[in-house]
């Protein structure tokens, strides 16, 4: 039977839990403390396959988040968490940013009530909680749960245990998958040895939202509620980002000195951002050129690359950005202004933008 390890829940919301998690066949251990739920998990019976540990945080006034980041580091443990965050809409934004990158595999809203707790359980599990008349419910919370294990393992600085307990939920969706790829896609899984990089590539590939049309408007609305999670580089002493989920997107990059990834083409020409970006004079005696960004984009069919050079690739970093008005975007090439969690001010570059004035230089270059 499977496990579901409830932790912190309040008095209130106990037995509310309970009652209906029960009835879908749960077997519920409860902690109510941190140090109550790590010794429950420190042996290697606790790591089962199908188990859960859900982190209820509706009624607490500071977020828990160093709970999963002990699950992930100190024990290493691959099973999915689910969060349940803060009613206060300002307790949950730093709940969701914490959670995020502690390593939590799906987030509900504060207000989410049983049936959805149950139904986003069951859907982590591996098992059904919905009627499968019900079908576009089932796929909406299908589409939405895959696209979550995306982007954790695209953040930086994740554990391994991290990267495993996604494997684990991808994993479970794919016993709820009745599309005609979900077959070769579980057989493409089995070839993958680990790794954030390669599992990324092909949960992109075999994304349940490619599969109907109701999937890819979910999968676009849930893109649109999220923050974009984007390329940070420093480039002349600004700091540039660009989107992962754009037409244009960054494919791969390096420093001078690292090993090259297996897909790069090191003789592809490269021209420096801060070329691209404006003729600021003391820009470009800032900048020092010590990186390289593939820039891709599909064109008839076909995948086509540029190269541009910056000072620094900084990482990968969701953003809330504050997006600039349509005259201002023309005119600038940016798709809007951000703050990275260091505090430090970024400018979301327009992949088209930045294209166009790759094709401009090159052309002119050529000439």
């Amino acid at each position: 039977m499977a496990r579901i390890h409830i932790v912190h829940p309040s008095a209130a919301q106990r037995d509310a839990l309970a009652q209906p998690l029960r009835q879908q066949g749960w077997n519920i251990t409860e902690s109510g403390s941190r140090t109550e739920l790590l010794q429950r998990l420190s042996g290697p019976a606790a790591h089962r396959f199908g188990d859960l540990v859900l982190v209820d945080l509706q009624d607490w006034s500071v977020p828990g988040t160093a709970l999963i980041k002990a699950l992930r580091r100190q024990l290493a443990s691959p099973l999915p968490v689910l969060v349940r965050l803060p009613r206060s809409p300002e307790t949950a934004d730093l709940a969701s940013q914490a959670a995020r990158l502690a390593g939590a595999n799906l987030l509900l809203g504060g207000r989410s009530d049983a049936t959805a707790v149950v139904q986003a359980a069951a859907c982590l599990g591996g098992w059904e909680a919905i009627d499968p008349a019900q079908r576009a419910l089932r796929d909406a919370l299908l589409v939405g749960v895959w696209q979550a294990q995306m982007e954790l393992i695209a953040l930086p600085d994740h554990a391994a245990a991290t990267v495993a307990s996604a494997r684990r939920v991808f994993e479970g969706l794919l016993a709820q998958r009745l599309d005609e790829r979900a077959a070769d896609a579980a057989l493409a899984l089995t070839g993958i040895a680990g790794g954030p990089v390669p599992l990324g590539r092909w949960a992109g590939w075999y994304h349940p939202a490619h599969e109907t049309f109701a999937g890819e408007a979910t999968l676009t609305r849930r893109r649109q509620a999220v923050w974009p999670l984007c390329l940070l580089v420093d480039a002349g002493g600004q700091r540039y980002a660009l989107p992962l989920e754009a037409e244009v997107c960054p494919g791969a990059w390096w420093s001078d000195g690292d090993p090259l990834p297996g897909h790069a083409d090191p003789q592809l020409p490269a021209l420096p951002m801060v070329r691209l970006l404006g003729g600021s004079r003391f820009r470009r005696l800032l900048a020092t050129d010590r990186a390289t960004v593939m820039l891709r984009r599909e064109e008839q069919g076909q995948v086509a690359e540029h190269a541009v050079r910056v000072d620094e690739v900084l990482g990968i970093e969701p953003l809330a950005m504050d997006r600039c008005p349509p005259w201002t975007a023309r005119a600038s090439g940016l798709l809007g202004t951000a703050v990275d969690r260091d505090g430090e001010p970024v400018l979301v570059l327009d992949g088209d933008a930045l294209w166009r004035e790759l094709h401009i230089a090159l052309a002119g270059a050529a000439r």
